[in-house]
């Protein structure tokens, strides 16, 4: 099957844009939406 692994070698690279990764600064946490952007941070 093809595909495209760009987004698994910047998950484990550490280019993490906002566009595709959620980043938490430390103390914060992830909550659930409950619309279309699924989660949040808070």
């Amino acid at each position: 099957m093809k595909g495209d692994i760009g987004l698994i070698k910047r998950l484990i690279d550490g280019g993490w844009d906002s566009k595709d990764f959620l980043v938490l600064d430390p103390g914060e946490k992830i909550t659930a939406t409950y619309d279309e952007g699924i989660i949040s941070k808070t």
